[in-house]
């Protein structure tokens, strides 16, 4: 059995904006929408599963007033829009998993004020689309040449046939001389012989920032091994650095 506690989360990554030196808690729910269907002559209620699921997200941390980057500022910023959120709750090594957001909508912000106490601030999300559980394919961190973590593949078992999502979260680039960085998923059936994902391409960045991205269903779509690959459009220049993570989600797997 791994257990895991408080100090092996390694980010709270939030539109390219890792909240983790702010946030002291995290809370996250999925459910089943279930519906009433009982009927008369039942002696017992009886509820049906009416194949929707909802999320609940939630942060709590320390009241900051950095003009870009903290907690209060993002909050600010992004109050009442989609968001791409990114929880690396597990620790930051290739292949442990992820928690997905595709685009949870920030519904209230709450700022907290007690005697004795340091300023905190509240930020509750409501539930739209997607959560999804994956493994980390790049590690976040920091990238000044072209690269791929091919030798450090993530083993899925068996090839999927029903697509993937993949997510990224780009918190630090500076192009330098380049024109913008590209990462793209691979897989590969052997471990040996690599290719992109068809459709595993994320828009190329020339910005901090995140995104989710959806692959179609094909025959071994991705295959049993995935990693990912980066590079610099235009060739990396001797101050070109990015730091960022990528992950996948094997669709149809409640854990991949």
């Amino acid at each position: 059995m791994s257990t895991y506690g408080s100090d092996n989360v390694a980010a709270v990554l939030v539109n390219g904006y890792d909240w983790l030196s702010y946030v002291q808690n995290v809370r996250w729910k999925k459910a089943a929408v279930l519906t009433d269907a009982t009927v008369l002559g039942d002696p017992w209620r009886k509820n049906a599963d009416s194949t929707v699921r909802e999320s609940e997200l939630s942060f709590e941390g320390f009241y900051d007033d950095a003009v870009t980057s903290a907690i209060d500022a993002r909050a600010i910023a992004d109050f009442g829009v989609a968001n791409v959120v990114t929880l690396m709750a597990d620790g930051n090594t290739l292949g442990l998993y992820f928690e997905g957001f595709r685009g949870p909508l920030e519904e209230s912000y709450e700022r907290m004020i007690d005697l004795g106490d340091l300023h905190k601030v509240g930020v509750q999300y409501s539930g739209s689309q997607e959560v999804e559980s994956g493994r980390i394919v790049k590690a976040l961190a920091a990238v000044t040449a072209d690269g791929n973590s091919d030798a450090s593949d993530i083993d899925g078992l068996a090839a999927s046939a029903d697509g993937c999502t993949g997510y990224l979260q780009l918190t630090a680039i500076t192009l330098d001389t380049a024109t913008n960085l590209i990462v793209t998923l691979r897989d590969s059936s052997d471990a040996a012989s690599w290719a992109a994902i068809t459709g595993g391409a994320f828009t190329a960045r020339t910005a901090i920032g995140a995104q989710r991205i959806a692959v179609a269903a094909a025959a071994d779509t991705p295959k049993q091994y995935i990693s990912c690959g980066w590079t610099w459009t235009g060739g990396a220049g001797a101050g070109s650095t990015a730091t960022f993570m990528a992950g996948l989600h094997r669709i149809g797997t409640a854990q991949q």
